[in-house]
């Protein structure tokens, strides 16, 4: 997505929708305004672990609602296969109204009569969460109809979900394409961020980049071999680099699909690429499992490196 904003610089983020410039350059009064946020917080027991994503996204929405806006909140909760309760939204609507310092109502659903009879009835100033866009297999699979019905709900696109902006999935670039698309405040502040970072580095400048798949950082990863000292991988992620290498990774997660990948991004960074030299191993990825610290290239059969 190349993102436009105020200053007039472009950046790349995923896809070819362009997000036009910061909402707060907009009248937004009584116009439905989409927002899609990155509220995937850890659960426990039915309730927030740790809300600090719920935090950084309550900025934009506050001011969006004192602007007049009628705003629609949307977002995805973990990896759902089903319709699975323990991934509902529903129990973030208390902290995301604390945070945001207004009333939240909550729509069962993020398209369908649910969605659309709860926006009806919005009025200006007031936030509407909808239900956990992954509960349709449509929006990872950034289908195009399902992104209309999403875009149906709102006159206006915000995405304020950098965290999740690389992922090409229906709620965050399929409805860019159907709505005037703009930059939310915490998307621009970490925008900001990234160019100090990047377009005048103090020297030696090390990135250290995690997660669990290569596929879809791969962009990112090249991006930075032109901009860094040194490239740091960690995560399930440095599993798929250590396959590539031609190391035993025991039962550890392996994106086999990506290995191609690994080999060129491994090739084009040389000495630039730091893997890590020893890993901390479990049989299962539970609390209480027995620890083991393994050398990176010596990991055993039944064990995983975390």
């Amino acid at each position: 997505m190349g993102i436009q904003l105020s200053h007039g610089r472009s950046h790349l983020v995923h896809g070819a929708a362009t997000l036009k410039a910061s909402i707060t350059s907009v009248d937004v009064a009584g116009k439905r305004v989409l927002v899609r946020e990155d509220l995937n917080v850890p659960m426990a027991g039915g309730t927030i672990a740790d809300d600090s994503r719920v935090r950084a996204a309550a900025p934009t929405l506050a001011h969006l609602a004192r602007r007049g806006a009628r705003v629609i909140v949307m977002s995805h909760l973990g990896r759902p296969k089903d319709r699975e309760p323990e991934l509902s939204l529903k129990p973030i609507v208390p902290d995301l109204a604390r945070r945001v310092g207004r009333d939240v109502r909550f729509a069962e659903d993020c398209v369908g009569e649910p969605a659309t009879s709860a926006v009806d009835t919005l009025q200006s100033g007031q936030l509407l969460l909808l239900e956990n866009v992954r509960y349709h297999k449509e929006d990872e699979a950034n289908d195009a109809g399902f992104a209309r019905r999403l875009a149906a709900l709102g006159d206006l696109f915000v995405n304020d979900a950098f965290a999740a902006s690389h992922r090409a999935h229906a709620s965050v670039v399929g409805v860019a394409a159907y709505l005037p698309a703009f930059a939310g405040e915490l998307m621009e502040a970490e925008l900001r961020a990234l160019r100090q970072a990047l377009d005048n580095p103090r020297r030696p400048m090390v990135a250290l980049v995690g997660g669990a798949k290569v596929s879809t950082k791969v962009g990112v990863l090249r991006n930075l071999l032109q901009k860094v000292d040194s490239l740091l991988i960690g995560g399930a992620m440095a599993n798929t680099f250590f396959k590539a290498r031609g190391w035993p990774t025991g039962s550890g997660l392996v994106e086999d699909t990506a290995l191609k990948e690994a080999k060129e991004v491994a090739a084009e960074a040389g000495d630039k690429l730091v893997l890590p030299v020893d890993v901390v191993c479990a049989r299962k990825m539970e609390a209480g499992e027995a620890l083991r610290i393994m050398e990176a290239d010596k990991v055993e059969p039944g064990w995983m490196a975390l």
